[in-house]
């Protein structure tokens, strides 16, 4: 109430109010110590009493070296007159850190822009075309080891089996029963076949032992007797 009542009797009696603060420069905390040398501050008492000044003569860095600069002399000026020393203060303080600001901006290296991302505005997305280079071609071969080639008919047919299923299979389905190579498929049994014993099986089916190897059903045509084949090989 006290502080409310002396305002209002202040401002009955027409005494000028009190010129506010200008607000606290934000920003870095280099650019907020930033203050004014002795010839602005000068400059900022000739703006305000309205009078000639002429700053002093300093030395600035050239491209032939260093040299002496005289700055041009201020002339007064009518609309300086009506601020405030504070207000003038504060403009040649802004005026200062933004020069600041500008000199340092140049000195940052250009970084370069991250481009923006697209804006779709359709439902479907389809890929932007790429770079597309030609295969590489290598001087020696991607595999050192191409399984198939050397595939003949003694790899792929190891050896035939003479126990009691087999001779089972043999008598009834007219059927032979081999271990052959793992890494053997149907038709390079069909074509071991046709090399060892000149005869085209009729099916052949494959399958994985308990023991890691691959067996083989080789059932033979009608007009091929499998006994026959068996007393060819010599194992009954």
């Amino acid at each position: 109430m006290a502080g409310g009542s002396k305002k209002a009797a202040g401002a009955s009696r027409g005494v000028p109010s009190v010129v506010s603060k200008p607000k606290r420069l934000t920003g870095p905390k280099s650019w907020q110590n930033v203050k004014l040398n002795e010839s602005e501050k000068a400059l900022v008492k000739a703006k305000k009493e309205h009078t000639l000044y002429q700053p002093p003569t300093v030395q600035r860095q050239t491209a032939q070296g260093v040299s002496d600069y005289t700055p041009q002399p201020y002339v007064p000026d009518a609309k300086y007159s009506q601020l405030s020393k504070r207000s003038l203060y504060h403009y040649a303080l802004k005026k200062k850190i933004a020069n600041l600001k500008a000199q340092a901006a140049k000195n940052v290296p250009n970084r370069p822009c991250k481009p923006a991302r697209p804006i779709w505005t359709k439902l479907r997305y389809r890929r932007s075309k790429t770079l597309t280079t030609p295969k590489a071609t290598y001087k020696n071969p991607r595999k050192v080891v191409n399984v198939g080639h050397n595939m003949d008919k003694f790899k792929v047919l190891r050896y035939p089996l003479n126990s009691e299923k087999a001779m089972k299979k043999m008598e009834d389905h007219n059927t032979l029963v081999f271990i052959c190579d793992l890494t053997a498929n149907k038709p390079m049994i069909k074509r071991a076949m046709k090399q060892a014993f000149d005869v085209t099986p009729k099916k052949v089916n494959t399958l994985i032992t308990p023991k890691g190897q691959k067996k083989a059903y080789i059932r033979l045509p009608a007009d091929v007797e499998a006994m026959d084949i068996a007393n060819k090989i010599g194992f009954i």
